[in-house]
């Protein structure tokens, strides 16, 4: 949505009208799709990535309403809206500015002050004895992803490789999770039958690299790891529970830039509240000369494409993952 629907406007808006009443950006995002249904149709249009359904379309608002304000600018906009805390986290609009910003602001808005400078916004930090190991997130992911995006997924343990090419071998070669995201779920059934032998595209492929803590010191290698191991799928993307500074999510953007990866943020306290910071760009199509070494290396990578091929004989996805 963006620029063309002035997001941060729209959410502060919103907020405004309901003075100290908190909403999680879901709310939000549902508010924004009830509230300006023709602005959302044309931006949903115009995307590179169609979704859909509804429920996508405003998941995606909800993660880029939790990138304005958290990693963005919105909070340097619109100083009077604030962020718990607390999973879910909760947006609000004080009645108060912070002490050191108490000076004149429009009361519409639509119409930020450019003079407002509060120090921007950080991702949230916990302490780093809290944050779940790495094998902890597996599930959270595997829940958002069902839940959220309706991609089903499996965890692909590299242990159960064959390690053929020896010792490191098969370094940075196995995403930790890969997904299905298909395309036919809303389709009548006659159509799903029409399709079920053709060539058609039924489906997207998804892998991510999962790593605990993302900071200045360790971005670019897990970076690199994430487009070494997923560049494959048609959406490859890294995914952390912690997000370490505004300098990181910047270095994340150029990385995007160049590689196509996107980035995925796990709320390990409510899954579902996971965000798309960074949305991966899509390839049109599959690595298959990839997927042939996953495939020759890994048992749990077969076991994933054994399953993309029975869905595209019979309809039927099922990947019975859990992590």
């Amino acid at each position: 949505m963006g620029q063309d629907m002035k997001l941060a406007s729209k959410v502060a808006q919103l907020l405004q009208s309901r003075p100290d009443a908190e909403f999680t950006t879901q709310e939000i995002a549902k508010w924004l799709f009830e509230t300006f249904p023709d602005e959302c149709a044309e931006n949903r249009r115009r995307r590179t990535k169609r979704y859909d359904t509804d429920k996508k379309f405003v998941t995606q608002l909800s993660s880029e309403i939790n990138s304005k304000f958290c990693h963005g600018n919105g909070q340097k906009q619109y100083p009077r809206v604030r962020i718990t805390d607390k999973r879910p986290k909760t947006y609000f609009w004080s009645t108060e500015l912070p002490a050191d910003q108490e000076q004149d602001e429009p009361s519409d808005p639509t119409s930020p002050n450019p003079t407002l400078d509060p120090s921007p916004a950080r991702p949230h930090m916990s302490k780093p004895d809290s944050v779940p190991l790495e094998h902890e997130l597996y599930p959270l992911l595997l829940k958002y992803l069902r839940d959220a995006l309706g991609i089903d997924s499996i965890r692909i343990d590299e242990k159960v490789s064959s390690n053929t090419n020896g010792t490191r071998g098969n370094q940075w070669l196995y995403p930790d999770i890969v997904g299905v995201e298909n395309l036919t779920a809303k389709w009548h059934s006659e159509i799903k039958e029409l399709v079920k032998e053709s060539a058609d595209k039924k489906a997207r492929l998804w892998s991510f690299e999962v790593k605990r803590t993302l900071n200045r010191s360790n971005v670019r290698q897990a970076y690199f790891q994430a487009v070494s191991n997923s560049s494959w799928a048609n959406f490859g993307y890294l995914a952390a529970a912690e997000i370490e500074g505004t300098d990181t999510i910047e270095e994340l953007r150029m990385l995007y830039g160049l590689h196509g990866i996107g980035l995925v943020q796990i709320d390990t306290e409510a899954p579902d509240e996971s965000s798309i910071l960074i949305p991966a760009r899509e390839k049109p199509e599959v690595d298959m000369t990839t997927c042939n070494r996953l495939v020759t290396e890994n048992k749990d990578f077969h076991r994933y494409v054994k399953s993309i091929r029975h869905f595209y004989q019979t309809g039927d996805l099922m990947l019975g993952g859990t992590g």
